[in-house]
């Protein structure tokens, strides 16, 4: 279970993975196998990034 320090939702604050996976979609057709892909993010200081990607689904689509 991912939490928001403060007691509020993740909601506004954290990108879902499905988004940024039609993000990538037009991206990768856009390199035509050229150049490469970084993806990052800028939790906060108290955030546990691996748990945020599991919960978001984000770390399902960097796998895939």
């Amino acid at each position: 279970m991912i939490f928001h320090g403060d007691g509020l939702s993740l909601d506004p604050l954290v990108t879902h993975g499905s988004v940024v996976r039609a993000v990538l979609d037009y991206v990768i057709k856009a390199l035509a196998g050229r150049g490469s892909i970084i993806i990052g993010d800028s939790p906060l200081q108290y955030a546990d990034f691996g748990r945020t990607t599991e919960a978001t689904g984000l770390a399902r689509v960097v796998a895939e």
